[in-house]
């Protein structure tokens, strides 16, 4: 089963409305840039009382032919556009740690703070999953920055691992509730 199908079967099984929405055929690219979207067409869902759920895909680009539109770039670029509550980036792991969470000592970080000035003092170092082709969670941090960073902190972005119980509470109450998962926002600013 692919993830996106899990993530809205998980989400329609919770009562919400989630539809699978992929950029392949309705996003375009040149030389690595978007240059046109569907995000009109994701505001329409919302509006109807849909969830739209994005993931990255093959899409074409003027120069290139077709490259890879990353998930992380389609909802930074919606966030650019329009006014987003929250954005949930799910993982194989609880969320963000402050070094590869295989790596002993490693520990979670439920919060990582931006400060005013826009950098964070948060020590972090990475390892790349043969299964992403998009960039890493270096890229989903990166973007995760700039999304709380652009919004003012109006949006908070949250990483946790797949089917969990915190992926759950930040789709139904818009939080984590005491369980496991990163929430990433403007320092004293919650």
């Amino acid at each position: 089963m692919k993830l996106q199908q899990q993530v809205v079967e998980n989400l329609v099984e919770e009562g919400v409305l989630a539809v699978a929405q992929s950029p392949c055929n309705t996003w375009r690219m040149s030389g690595g840039q978007v240059v046109s979207d569907n995000v009109e067409s994701l505001l329409a869902l919302v509006e109807a009382g849909f969830v739209p759920v994005i993931h990255g895909d093959c899409v074409l680009d003027d120069s290139k032919g077709c490259c890879i539109l990353s998930g992380d770039t389609v909802i930074k670029h919606i966030c650019e556009k329009t006014s987003v509550g929250r954005v949930l980036f799910l993982t194989d792991v609880d969320g963000i740690y402050n070094r590869p969470p295989e790596v002993e000592g490693a520990s979670l970080l439920p919060v990582i703070n931006i400060k005013s000035s826009g950098d964070t003092d948060i020590p972090f170092l990475s390892s790349k999953s043969e299964f992403d082709v998009t960039g890493g969670i270096a890229l989903k941090l990166n973007t995760a920055f700039k999304i709380v960073w652009v919004t003012g902190g109006k949006t908070p972005v949250f990483i946790c691992k797949v089917g969990s119980p915190a992926a759950t509470s930040v789709v139904l109450q818009g939080d984590f509730m005491g369980e496991k998962g990163t929430r990433i926002q403007i320092e004293n600013l919650q």
